[in-house]
């Protein structure tokens, strides 16, 4: 009776205020959730997992109207399907055998934050860890030393650039460093962030982490070719 009420209630607010596809906008049926079932059957995979490809891992190649997944995460603060998104990248990362110790989030500068009212790389982030469990854990452990202008558009030298000297450890203190180093030395890191292009956000914050002697992943929603 319950799960009929549940169900009836849905069916009700569906009637109100359809849901419709991220991807193609179709309106969305009951059990559909964010994307419809033809989207995601067609949802572009690169298949990263398999491969174990060069230590990063993306869920899907960033093309066509699949584009429109990351602008609703990053310009529609659509926390939901961030979460959504994430849970689906840790299924993948869990049948490719990629079991971090420590999930860590690529910052946004708190001005980006404010306007969009939220870090889409730590509620992917939260995702990922829904799916592969509870001994997994997120820290946030970065943070972003200067505003970085939108990497969309630029080529690939100026990208590099623009994230130069960008990020941080959260604090730097020398305590703090012998704690990080303590905490990561020999475990698995996984890097997390909404789209890899060039690869310059993620290798600049992998960087900051790989002085403390541990293996480290790279995953996103989208990878652009």
């Amino acid at each position: 009776m319950r799960r009929e009420i549940i169900t009836g209630g849905r069916s009700l607010v569906d009637l109100l205020f359809p849901r419709r596809c991220v991807v193609c906008g179709r309106q969305l049926l009951l059990f559909e959730k964010h994307i419809c079932l033809e989207c995601m059957a067609e949802l572009p995979l690169t298949y990263f997992w398999k491969w174990r490809k060069e230590g990063f891992c993306s869920l899907f190649y960033y093309s066509g109207n699949y584009r429109k997944i990351l602008y609703s995460l990053k310009y529609r603060s659509n926390v939901q399907l961030a979460l959504y998104m994430g849970r689906l990248l840790g299924r993948r990362l869990r049948e490719g055998n990629i079991r971090p110790d420590y999930i860590i989030p690529v910052p946004l500068h708190y001005l980006k934050r404010w306007k969009r009212g939220y870090n889409q790389s730590y509620v992917i982030a939260r995702g990922i860890r829904k799916e592969l469990g509870k001994e997994v854990a997120v820290r946030q452990l970065l943070k972003r030393r200067r505003f970085t202008k939108t990497q969309t558009r630029k080529e690939r030298r100026d990208r590099w650039l623009n994230v130069h000297d960008a990020f941080g450890l959260k604090p730097c203190s020398p305590r703090a460093i012998e704690r990080y180093a303590r905490m990561l030395k020999g475990k698995e890191v996984l890097i997390v962030d909404d789209v890899l292009t060039t690869g310059a956000t993620a290798n600049a914050c992998r960087t900051l982490l790989q002085r403390f002697d541990c293996r480290i992943w790279i995953a996103t929603l989208a990878y652009v070719e």
